[in-house]
Protein backbone atom coordinates (compact mmCIF):
# COMPACT_ATOMS: atom_id res chain seq x y z
CA UNK A 1 0.00 0.00 0.00
CA UNK A 2 0.97 3.54 -0.20
CA UNK A 3 3.00 4.63 2.47
CA UNK A 4 1.09 7.58 2.90
CA UNK A 5 -0.47 5.84 6.29
CA UNK A 6 3.16 4.20 7.47
CA UNK A 7 4.11 4.72 10.72
CA UNK A 8 7.88 5.05 12.16
CA UNK A 9 7.15 5.67 16.09
CA UNK A 10 7.27 3.10 18.96
CA UNK A 11 3.90 3.97 20.07
CA UNK A 12 0.91 3.53 17.87
CA UNK A 13 -1.33 6.87 17.60
CA UNK A 14 -4.50 5.21 18.58
CA UNK A 15 -6.67 7.08 16.51
CA UNK A 16 -9.47 5.22 14.22
CA UNK A 17 -8.55 7.64 11.43
CA UNK A 18 -5.20 5.75 11.33
CA UNK A 19 -6.63 2.45 10.66
CA UNK A 20 -8.14 2.61 7.08
CA UNK A 21 -11.82 1.09 6.33
CA UNK A 22 -11.57 -2.83 4.73
CA UNK A 23 -11.38 -5.28 7.62
CA UNK A 24 -9.69 -8.96 7.71
CA UNK A 25 -12.03 -12.04 8.02
CA UNK A 26 -13.64 -11.41 11.83
CA UNK A 27 -12.42 -13.60 14.24
CA UNK A 28 -9.02 -13.61 13.76
CA UNK A 29 -6.12 -11.75 15.26
CA UNK A 30 -5.18 -9.01 12.94
CA UNK A 31 -8.71 -8.53 13.49
CA UNK A 32 -8.67 -8.26 16.73
CA UNK A 33 -6.00 -6.17 16.97
CA UNK A 34 -6.83 -3.94 14.57
CA UNK A 35 -10.47 -3.24 16.58
CA UNK A 36 -8.78 -3.11 20.02
CA UNK A 37 -6.24 -0.54 18.82
CA UNK A 38 -9.67 2.10 17.36
CA UNK A 39 -9.46 2.98 21.19
CA UNK A 40 -11.78 6.20 21.36
CA UNK A 41 -12.86 8.10 25.10
CA UNK A 42 -16.54 6.73 23.12
CA UNK A 43 -15.31 3.87 21.84
CA UNK A 44 -13.17 0.98 23.89
CA UNK A 45 -13.50 -2.79 22.62
CA UNK A 46 -12.99 -5.13 24.50
CA UNK A 47 -11.71 -8.10 22.97
CA UNK A 48 -11.92 -12.23 24.05
CA UNK A 49 -11.62 -15.46 22.61
CA UNK A 50 -14.67 -17.57 22.69
CA UNK A 51 -12.89 -20.67 24.96
CA UNK A 52 -12.09 -18.08 27.63
CA UNK A 53 -14.50 -17.72 30.24
CA UNK A 54 -17.42 -15.42 29.24
CA UNK A 55 -16.80 -12.78 31.96
CA UNK A 56 -12.70 -12.30 30.66
CA UNK A 57 -11.49 -9.96 27.88
CA UNK A 58 -8.64 -7.66 26.92
CA UNK A 59 -8.81 -4.37 26.57
CA UNK A 60 -6.39 -1.42 25.60
CA UNK A 61 -6.02 0.88 28.69
CA UNK A 62 -4.40 4.16 29.13
CA UNK A 63 -3.32 6.50 26.37
CA UNK A 64 -0.24 7.31 24.11
CA UNK A 65 3.34 6.15 25.65
CA UNK A 66 1.26 4.96 28.68
CA UNK A 67 -1.08 2.53 27.09
CA UNK A 68 -1.30 -1.28 27.52
CA UNK A 69 -3.43 -4.37 26.91
CA UNK A 70 -4.55 -5.78 30.15
CA UNK A 71 -6.81 -8.74 30.67
CA UNK A 72 -9.89 -8.16 32.90
CA UNK A 73 -11.04 -11.42 35.11
CA UNK A 74 -13.62 -11.70 37.47
CA UNK A 75 -15.08 -9.29 39.28
CA UNK A 76 -13.50 -6.73 36.41
CA UNK A 77 -9.78 -6.92 37.81
CA UNK A 78 -7.40 -5.97 35.61
CA UNK A 79 -3.92 -7.88 35.20
CA UNK A 80 -1.32 -7.51 32.78
CA UNK A 81 -2.37 -9.85 29.56
CA UNK A 82 -0.04 -12.91 29.96
CA UNK A 83 -0.70 -13.76 25.84
CA UNK A 84 0.11 -17.09 24.68
CA UNK A 85 1.55 -17.94 21.09
CA UNK A 86 -1.69 -19.86 20.08
CA UNK A 87 -3.79 -16.27 21.23
CA UNK A 88 -1.72 -14.42 18.05
CA UNK A 89 -3.04 -17.10 15.51
CA UNK A 90 -6.58 -18.08 16.85
CA UNK A 91 -9.52 -17.41 15.05
CA UNK A 92 -12.04 -17.36 17.56
CA UNK A 93 -11.97 -13.76 18.52
CA UNK A 94 -14.89 -11.81 18.91
CA UNK A 95 -15.78 -8.36 20.07
CA UNK A 96 -17.87 -8.00 23.28
CA UNK A 97 -18.58 -4.62 23.81
CA UNK A 98 -21.99 -3.60 24.19
CA UNK A 99 -21.76 -0.98 21.25
CA UNK A 100 -20.30 -3.82 19.11
CA UNK A 101 -22.30 -6.28 16.77
CA UNK A 102 -20.62 -9.05 15.54
CA UNK A 103 -22.27 -9.19 12.01
CA UNK A 104 -20.15 -12.25 10.82
CA UNK A 105 -20.03 -16.06 11.75
CA UNK A 106 -16.62 -16.22 14.01
CA UNK A 107 -14.69 -19.18 12.04
CA UNK A 108 -15.16 -22.27 13.96
CA UNK A 109 -11.79 -23.70 14.06
CA UNK A 110 -9.28 -22.09 16.21
CA UNK A 111 -6.35 -21.93 13.44
CA UNK A 112 -6.35 -19.24 10.99
CA UNK A 113 -6.05 -20.31 7.22
CA UNK A 114 -3.23 -18.52 5.95
CA UNK A 115 -5.74 -16.68 2.69
CA UNK A 116 -4.55 -13.77 1.63
CA UNK A 117 -8.39 -12.19 0.86
CA UNK A 118 -9.08 -12.32 5.05
CA UNK A 119 -5.98 -9.92 5.51
CA UNK A 120 -7.14 -7.37 2.80
CA UNK A 121 -10.00 -4.86 2.20
CA UNK A 122 -11.17 -2.81 -0.55
CA UNK A 123 -8.32 -0.47 -0.01
CA UNK A 124 -5.69 -2.95 0.29
CA UNK A 125 -4.00 -3.34 3.67
CA UNK A 126 -6.30 -3.12 6.85
CA UNK A 127 -3.77 -1.41 8.89
CA UNK A 128 -0.83 1.76 8.13
CA UNK A 129 2.89 0.19 7.09
CA UNK A 130 4.87 0.31 10.59
CA UNK A 131 1.95 -1.18 12.91
CA UNK A 132 1.71 -4.71 14.19
CA UNK A 133 -1.29 -5.37 12.47
CA UNK A 134 0.53 -4.86 8.97
CA UNK A 135 3.39 -7.04 10.57
CA UNK A 136 1.26 -10.09 11.73
CA UNK A 137 -0.28 -9.89 8.29
CA UNK A 138 2.77 -10.28 6.78
CA UNK A 139 3.89 -12.77 9.12
CA UNK A 140 0.71 -14.52 8.28
CA UNK A 141 1.11 -14.62 4.11
CA UNK A 142 4.47 -16.04 4.73
CA UNK A 143 6.83 -13.48 5.00
CA UNK A 144 8.96 -12.29 8.29
CA UNK A 145 8.97 -9.13 10.35
CA UNK A 146 10.98 -7.36 13.02
CA UNK A 147 11.32 -4.24 14.64
CA UNK A 148 13.95 -1.90 13.97
CA UNK A 149 15.57 -2.14 17.16
CA UNK A 150 16.16 -5.82 17.29
CA UNK A 151 19.54 -6.98 17.16
CA UNK A 152 20.39 -7.45 13.28
CA UNK A 153 19.03 -11.13 11.78
CA UNK A 154 15.95 -11.07 14.53
CA UNK A 155 12.67 -11.79 13.20
CA UNK A 156 9.55 -13.30 13.50
CA UNK A 157 7.83 -15.97 11.41
CA UNK A 158 5.37 -19.05 11.14
CA UNK A 159 8.21 -21.63 10.18
CA UNK A 160 5.34 -24.70 9.78
CA UNK A 161 2.80 -22.78 8.40
CA UNK A 162 2.43 -24.96 5.36
CA UNK A 163 3.03 -28.66 7.11
CA UNK A 164 1.08 -27.91 10.43
CA UNK A 165 -2.47 -29.71 9.49
CA UNK A 166 -3.70 -31.31 12.81
CA UNK A 167 -2.10 -28.64 14.84
CA UNK A 168 -2.21 -24.69 15.13
CA UNK A 169 0.83 -23.17 14.17
CA UNK A 170 2.60 -20.51 16.40
CA UNK A 171 5.02 -17.58 15.57
CA UNK A 172 8.16 -17.59 16.65
CA UNK A 173 11.12 -15.52 16.93
CA UNK A 174 14.45 -16.18 15.32
CA UNK A 175 16.90 -15.21 17.78
CA UNK A 176 20.63 -13.96 17.78
CA UNK A 177 21.34 -17.77 18.63
CA UNK A 178 19.78 -18.92 15.36
CA UNK A 179 16.90 -20.74 17.03
CA UNK A 180 12.90 -20.07 16.66
CA UNK A 181 10.90 -19.54 20.36
CA UNK A 182 7.64 -18.87 20.62
CA UNK A 183 6.62 -15.66 20.39
CA UNK A 184 4.19 -13.67 22.27
CA UNK A 185 5.21 -10.49 23.47
CA UNK A 186 2.43 -7.86 23.94
CA UNK A 187 4.51 -4.91 24.28
CA UNK A 188 5.34 -5.50 21.07
CA UNK A 189 2.15 -4.92 19.52
CA UNK A 190 1.76 -1.25 20.83
CA UNK A 191 5.26 -0.29 19.26
CA UNK A 192 4.83 1.06 14.91
CA UNK A 193 8.18 0.61 14.14
CA UNK A 194 8.09 -2.49 12.29
CA UNK A 195 9.28 -3.31 9.15
CA UNK A 196 9.81 -6.90 6.74
CA UNK A 197 12.63 -9.03 6.94
CA UNK A 198 13.32 -9.97 3.47
CA UNK A 199 16.06 -13.11 3.22
CA UNK A 200 18.21 -13.46 0.08
CA UNK A 201 15.76 -15.71 -1.45
CA UNK A 202 12.94 -18.13 -0.09
CA UNK A 203 10.70 -20.63 -1.55
CA UNK A 204 8.00 -23.76 -1.32
CA UNK A 205 9.94 -27.00 -1.70
CA UNK A 206 8.45 -30.07 -1.43
CA UNK A 207 10.96 -32.49 -1.15
CA UNK A 208 11.86 -35.85 -4.17
CA UNK A 209 14.12 -39.01 -4.26
CA UNK A 210 15.88 -40.33 -7.16
CA UNK A 211 18.45 -42.20 -7.97
CA UNK A 212 21.44 -42.44 -10.78
CA UNK A 213 24.22 -44.47 -11.76
CA UNK A 214 27.82 -43.38 -11.04
CA UNK A 215 29.10 -42.50 -14.75
CA UNK A 216 32.55 -43.42 -12.81
CA UNK A 217 32.08 -46.84 -11.63
CA UNK A 218 28.77 -48.40 -13.29
CA UNK A 219 28.37 -51.33 -11.08
CA UNK A 220 24.74 -52.55 -10.19
CA UNK A 221 25.87 -51.66 -6.85
CA UNK A 222 27.21 -48.38 -7.51
CA UNK A 223 24.21 -46.28 -6.74
CA UNK A 224 23.57 -42.71 -5.89
CA UNK A 225 20.58 -41.23 -4.58
CA UNK A 226 19.41 -37.78 -4.66
CA UNK A 227 16.59 -35.54 -2.40
CA UNK A 228 15.34 -32.62 -2.99
CA UNK A 229 14.50 -30.60 -5.52
CA UNK A 230 16.19 -31.19 -9.50
CA UNK A 231 14.67 -29.35 -12.06
CA UNK A 232 14.09 -31.36 -15.73
CA UNK A 233 16.96 -28.89 -17.23
CA UNK A 234 18.79 -29.02 -14.03
CA UNK A 235 19.09 -32.31 -13.66
CA UNK A 236 19.94 -33.41 -17.48
CA UNK A 237 23.44 -31.26 -17.37
CA UNK A 238 24.62 -33.30 -14.23
CA UNK A 239 22.81 -36.51 -15.73
CA UNK A 240 20.58 -37.06 -13.21
CA UNK A 241 17.27 -37.74 -13.16
CA UNK A 242 14.54 -34.64 -11.67
CA UNK A 243 12.80 -34.36 -8.36
CA UNK A 244 10.82 -32.66 -6.28
CA UNK A 245 9.37 -29.24 -7.26
CA UNK A 246 9.97 -25.85 -5.98
CA UNK A 247 7.94 -22.45 -5.87
CA UNK A 248 9.64 -19.19 -5.64
CA UNK A 249 8.31 -17.08 -2.85
CA UNK A 250 10.18 -14.27 -2.31
CA UNK A 251 13.76 -13.03 -4.30
CA UNK A 252 15.74 -10.42 -3.24
CA UNK A 253 19.07 -11.27 -4.78
CA UNK A 254 20.21 -8.49 -6.53
CA UNK A 255 19.41 -7.70 -10.00
CA UNK A 256 20.05 -10.97 -11.92
CA UNK A 257 16.82 -12.95 -11.37
CA UNK A 258 18.07 -16.45 -10.78
CA UNK A 259 16.40 -19.51 -11.83
CA UNK A 260 16.41 -21.86 -9.01
CA UNK A 261 17.77 -25.23 -10.84
CA UNK A 262 18.78 -27.83 -8.19
CA UNK A 263 18.55 -27.98 -4.15
CA UNK A 264 19.49 -31.70 -3.36
CA UNK A 265 21.26 -33.40 -1.11
CA UNK A 266 23.20 -36.62 -3.02
CA UNK A 267 24.65 -39.56 -0.98
CA UNK A 268 25.49 -43.09 -1.72
CA UNK A 269 23.88 -44.25 1.46
CA UNK A 270 19.83 -44.57 0.57
CA UNK A 271 18.61 -44.69 4.06
CA UNK A 272 15.91 -42.33 4.54
CA UNK A 273 16.20 -42.93 8.58
CA UNK A 274 19.59 -42.18 9.77
CA UNK A 275 21.82 -38.99 9.83
CA UNK A 276 24.11 -38.90 6.59
CA UNK A 277 28.40 -38.76 7.14
CA UNK A 278 29.56 -38.93 3.68
CA UNK A 279 26.80 -36.76 1.39
CA UNK A 280 26.78 -33.55 -0.32
CA UNK A 281 24.34 -30.73 -0.38
CA UNK A 282 24.36 -28.67 -3.95
CA UNK A 283 22.80 -25.27 -4.50
CA UNK A 284 22.54 -24.60 -7.93
CA UNK A 285 21.41 -20.87 -10.03
CA UNK A 286 20.84 -20.65 -13.82
CA UNK A 287 21.57 -16.82 -14.63
CA UNK A 288 22.20 -14.80 -17.69
CA UNK A 289 26.00 -15.20 -18.69
CA UNK A 290 26.25 -11.42 -18.38
CA UNK A 291 25.09 -11.69 -14.65
CA UNK A 292 27.35 -14.94 -13.86
CA UNK A 293 29.89 -12.88 -12.08
CA UNK A 294 27.62 -10.92 -9.79
CA UNK A 295 25.80 -14.43 -8.62
CA UNK A 296 29.50 -15.96 -7.88
CA UNK A 297 30.49 -13.23 -5.64
CA UNK A 298 26.86 -13.97 -4.02
CA UNK A 299 27.19 -17.72 -3.61
CA UNK A 300 30.63 -17.36 -2.15
CA UNK A 301 29.57 -15.78 0.70
CA UNK A 302 29.32 -18.05 4.03
CA UNK A 303 25.24 -19.96 3.25
CA UNK A 304 22.25 -20.28 5.96
CA UNK A 305 19.12 -22.07 5.09
CA UNK A 306 16.25 -21.61 7.80
CA UNK A 307 13.37 -24.83 8.13
CA UNK A 308 11.21 -25.77 10.06
CA UNK A 309 12.67 -23.60 13.13
CA UNK A 310 16.06 -24.50 12.90
CA UNK A 311 18.90 -22.40 10.95
CA UNK A 312 21.64 -24.77 9.22
CA UNK A 313 24.84 -22.87 8.53
CA UNK A 314 26.29 -24.69 5.88
CA UNK A 315 29.78 -22.44 5.72
CA UNK A 316 31.54 -21.13 2.78
CA UNK A 317 32.10 -22.95 -0.60
CA UNK A 318 33.92 -22.20 -4.17
CA UNK A 319 31.58 -21.96 -6.91
CA UNK A 320 31.42 -23.62 -9.93
CA UNK A 321 30.79 -22.04 -13.20
CA UNK A 322 29.07 -23.91 -16.02
CA UNK A 323 29.97 -22.83 -19.88
CA UNK A 324 28.38 -20.56 -22.14
CA UNK A 325 25.68 -23.26 -23.01
CA UNK A 326 24.79 -24.04 -19.54
CA UNK A 327 25.41 -20.72 -17.50
CA UNK A 328 24.50 -22.41 -14.27
CA UNK A 329 26.62 -21.59 -10.82
CA UNK A 330 26.63 -24.30 -8.48
CA UNK A 331 27.82 -24.72 -4.90
CA UNK A 332 28.78 -27.77 -2.97
CA UNK A 333 28.69 -28.44 1.11
CA UNK A 334 30.26 -31.28 2.70
CA UNK A 335 30.97 -29.57 6.37
CA UNK A 336 29.04 -27.45 8.23
CA UNK A 337 25.40 -28.16 9.04
CA UNK A 338 24.98 -30.03 5.50
CA UNK A 339 24.75 -33.50 7.13
CA UNK A 340 21.88 -32.01 9.54
CA UNK A 341 19.97 -30.46 6.41
CA UNK A 342 20.02 -33.32 4.94
CA UNK A 343 17.70 -34.83 7.44
CA UNK A 344 15.10 -32.70 6.47
CA UNK A 345 15.27 -33.12 2.58
CA UNK A 346 15.43 -37.24 2.98
CA UNK A 347 12.74 -37.75 5.92
CA UNK A 348 9.90 -35.54 4.44
CA UNK A 349 10.28 -36.42 1.17
CA UNK A 350 6.49 -35.30 -0.39
CA UNK A 351 5.66 -32.53 2.60
CA UNK A 352 6.07 -28.86 1.26
CA UNK A 353 8.19 -26.47 3.08
CA UNK A 354 9.24 -22.96 2.98
CA UNK A 355 13.37 -22.61 3.00
CA UNK A 356 14.89 -19.41 3.53
CA UNK A 357 18.24 -19.03 1.82
CA UNK A 358 20.68 -16.04 3.03
CA UNK A 359 24.48 -15.33 2.17
CA UNK A 360 25.84 -13.39 4.82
Amino acid sequence: MSDVNELNKLKCPFDPSDYPNGSPKMGNFVWALTTLLKYNPSYRPTLRRTTWPADTYIQLTGYGPNAAINHFGAFGMPSVWNAEAEDFTACNWVNTASSYKNEELVPSTLVCPYDPNLYTGNQGDIAPVGSAPWALMQVFLGKGARLKTWDEGEYIVVPDRLSAVDTQSVIKKFNSSGKFTEWSDIDDLLLCNWELYSPNLSFNLTSGHSRYHDLHNLNENDLMYDWGYLSYLGAATVNKNSCGSLDIIEDNISSFAPLVSMFYFESADNTETSLSTDGIVSFSIRVFPAYMQEAVALLKKNFYVSVDGVRYDLGVATPIEGDPFYPEATVNYSGGDAQKLSAILKKQTGIPKTYWLNWI
